[in-house]
């Protein structure tokens, strides 16, 4: 059963009461992303390296960095992570 058009994606949309730049910096920064994302997530040489909880360590590629609007990384089992950025109306939202 398919939930969703694309079959090779999973796709979420989340809603943040924070701006935009707060969020993108949660997402850019070696603290921010510590803070939801993995116990550690250094940047380095254009590459985040995650710590997780168990122990488990993976290298990931930055594939795609645009201030305020794209995050993309290269992600556990060759897998691709992206955020983007759609600024909605409070109409929009409320659907």
């Amino acid at each position: 059963m398919c939930f969703q058009k694309d079959v090779d994606a999973i796709k979420w949309k989340v809603h943040f009461k924070s701006s935009r730049d707060k969020v993108f910096k949660m997402l850019i920064t070696d603290d921010g992303r510590a803070k939801f994302w993995a116990e550690s997530a250094v940047e380095t040489d254009g590459h985040v390296d995650f710590i997780f909880p168990n122990g488990t360590q993976w290298r990931g590629k930055i594939l795609e960095r645009i201030e305020n609007s794209v995050f993309s990384v290269k992600y556990i089992g060759d897998s691709k992570v992206t955020f983007f950025w759609k600024l909605m109306t409070m109409e929009q939202i409320s659907r």
